[in-house]
């Protein structure tokens, strides 16, 4: 039989066996819930007439009593209008009638004998007993009784009544209630709760409890939740029938049977039933040695079936490292930062990873089949062509790309692919982009060329101004001061020279030390759309001027935090620039967009352009490529974007145009 077959037979045997474990778990569980469920209900029925018997028995008894009261209160009344009684023989009656107080009354609130004379049950007009008796005491009613439960512990329950007379007047009295209500315990459920609690067989505790307290249980139950704290009571406690859960008693899991109590049609309580679980325990063990069984045979066919599939799980092994070597392989070139191609003898790509895609702009799938001429710089051609004949194991150098519009500098470096036998067949590139590198190399540059100048101006300042003071006051006391015998027309032209050359070289340490100086910024919130917008009058007007034509893109939606008069003159000297490098009937675009969080300014013209070889140093001060051109404006420009937090940088080409980009951060 074949591993997989063997497999398959041993998980269907499993099934088997758990299937038929749980179904018997299941159905044991069920019938020992039932088994219980059903004792329990049997067991509350029985309470449940038991109780409804003893209440009926006690409100019968409850009926006799108060009856026997009120008759004693209606012959005290008859007897109270006779002549001859006196309140004394009236009180004495009373003592022998076994009552604890008597009140005769002619009106409602008028009582017109105490008995005792204190007694504070009728003397006090806010007293409960009076509350009670007012349907009598004001004629709704002619005769009424109900039990006093004083909230002393001290205090006996009195049974209260009150009849009234045909001539109008009222007899009230009380009576000791505490047989009564122990003649209730005796015969009531409490005792038949108890009792059942004392049984030892499978119950572990039994209540009875209404809406406001434990009514009666088991001496063990110390403490119970009351049924509005309890979901699951509460809805017991509206249903017809029992309901049935798992709960905690001290410290044990029991069964619980809970139903409601109806008596003479009304909801009088619950009754709660808590089960032993021991039964459930032995069926858990019996499972657990069932488990245990089927482990044990799962155990002997798993190595069976291990033992048997070893030689094949070789052979899938090596396949599966195999595939996973190849696929590591794929997943490291895809996930290089450089770009990866490979090339065969013929010079047709054969690999080209993520990095190359977006290097070159073309897709993968594209590029494959391509010769690598239609792909790659000629610097690399020339490359794998040494790699290729022989003449090189490996060669390193520097080329540009051009791709998408966009220069790139590369570090290129091939290396030959050889086959098994040894032979080259073909050459692998990695291309490494150093654009981001170089911009960043020549923004360093020119911030240490600023750094110098700035250290270069100080010392200007000090080392060539007082000369120039001393030579322009000579040169001016020699004007004022002496006259020369011949030629004194010359001698003043010469002298008003000196002093103008030395006013000019002032001015120019003057402008060498602003310059040198980080500019002091205004900042204020603009939004950088508005900004370009309302400064286009000036901006076209610099551009109409040479017959061009001029447009914008306002598209970023950027706030900054900028000084306006700066950053207007950054635009002004960008668009003069522009202007004075296109010829008539070119074009000049001035854009704003938004780039990887933060705001680009975009001048774009179609001039001369600037050759490669100039733009490293465009941004020195002094340098211009212009007769007319004093070579500090792109400085100043990138000295202010500097101070701004920013950066900018240009793209040209000869012939075709620049572009200038300042990158500034948002507010």
């Amino acid at each position: 039989m074949r591993p997989r077959y063997l497999a398959a037979l041993f998980a269907g045997l499993a099934l088997l066996f758990f299937a038929t474990t749980l179904f018997e778990y299941r159905y044991r569980k069920e019938e020992l819930s039932h088994m219980m469920r059903e004792e329990a209900v049997l067991l509350i029925d029985a309470m449940t007439e038991s109780a409804g018997q003893s209440l009926a028995g006690y409100r019968q008894s409850q009926s006799l009593v108060a009856g026997e009261l009120l008759d004693r209160l209606r012959l005290l009344g008859r007897m109270a209008g006779e002549p001859s009684m006196t309140p004394s023989r009236i009180a004495a009656m009373s003592r022998s009638a076994n009552l604890r107080s008597l009140m005769l009354s002619d009106g409602p609130g008028r009582a017109a004998m105490r008995y005792p004379s204190a007694n504070s049950h009728f003397s006090s007009p806010d007293s409960e007993i009076l509350k009670n008796l007012d349907p009598v005491l004001s004629g709704q009613r002619e005769a009424d009784w109900f039990i006093l439960r004083s909230p002393s512990s001290i205090a006996p329950p009195l049974l209260v009544g009150a009849v009234r007379q045909r001539n109008g007047s009222v007899v009230a009295g009380s009576m000791d209630a505490t047989r009564l209500l122990e003649f209730r315990r005796t015969l009531g459920i409490g005792k038949l709760v108890r009792s059942i609690g004392a049984d030892t067989t499978g119950i572990e505790y039994v209540i009875w409890q209404d809406s406001t307290a434990v009514l009666a249980a088991t001496p063990n139950v110390r403490q119970s939740e009351s049924i509005n704290s309890d979901p699951f009571l509460a809805a017991a406690f509206r249903r017809d029938h029992a309901s049935t859960r798992i709960s905690h008693f001290a410290g044990k899991e029991v069964y619980e049977v809970v139903k409601p109590f109806i008596h003479d049609g009304r909801r009088a309580g619950l009754f709660r039933i808590g089960l032993k679980t021991d039964h459930f325990e032995a069926a858990l063990k019996k499972l657990r040695s069932r488990l245990f069984m089927i482990v044990g045979l799962l155990t002997i066919g798993a190595v069976a079936v291990v033992s048997l599939s070893i030689s094949r799980r070789k052979a899938a092994v090596a396949s599966d490292a195999y595939a996973r070597a190849r696929g590591l392989s794929a997943a490291v070139l895809e996930s290089m930062a450089d770009a990866v191609v490979t090339v065969d003898a013929g010079l047709r790509v054969t690999l080209f990873n993520g990095a190359a895609e977006a290097l070159f702009d073309i897709s993968g799938d594209a590029a494959r089949g391509m010769s690598a001429a239609d792909v790659l710089p000629e610097e690399c051609l020339g490359m794998i062509r040494e790699v290729l004949d022989g003449e090189s194991k490996g060669s390193h150098r520097d080329a540009e790309s051009l791709a998408g519009g966009v220069t790139s500098y590369l570090s290129v470096h091939c290396s030959p692919m050889n086959a098994p036998s040894g032979e080259v067949e073909g050459a692998v590139c990695v291309l490494r982009d150093l654009s981001e590198q170089r911009a960043m190399r020549q923004i360093i540059e020119r911030q240490e060329k600023l750094t110098a100048m700035g250290e270069l101006a100080s010392g200007v300042a000090h080392e060539i101004r007082n000369p120039l003071n001393a030579i322009g006051i000579i040169a001016q006391r020699l004007d004022m001061e002496f006259e020369p015998g011949a030629d004194g027309e010359e001698y003043h032209q010469l002298a008003g020279a000196i002093v103008s050359e030395v006013d000019r070289v002032d001015a120019i340490v003057t402008r060498f030390l602003k310059f040198a100086a980080p500019p002091k910024l205004h900042l204020e919130t603009v939004a950088l759309d508005e900004f370009v917008t309302a400064y286009l009058p000036v901006l076209n007007g610099e551009v109409k001027a040479a017959g061009l034509d001029f447009s914008t893109r306002a598209s970023s939606a950027a706030t900054l935090s900028i000084d306006r008069e700066q950053m207007r003159q950054v635009l002004l000297n960008l668009v003069r620039n522009a202007a004075q490098a296109t010829a008539p009937g070119g074009r000049i675009l001035v854009e704003t967009t938004l780039q990887a969080g933060k705001a680009v300014i975009a001048i774009t013209d179609t001039g001369s352009g600037i050759p490669a070889e100039r733009l490293p140093r465009i941004f020195d001060l002094y340098y211009t490529t212009r007769e007319e051109g004093t070579g500090m404006g792109l400085a100043i420009t990138n000295r202010i974007v500097q101070a701004h937090g920013g950066e900018i940088g240009v793209t040209s080409r000869v012939n075709e145009g620049s572009r200038f980009t300042i990158t500034l951060p948002l507010a």
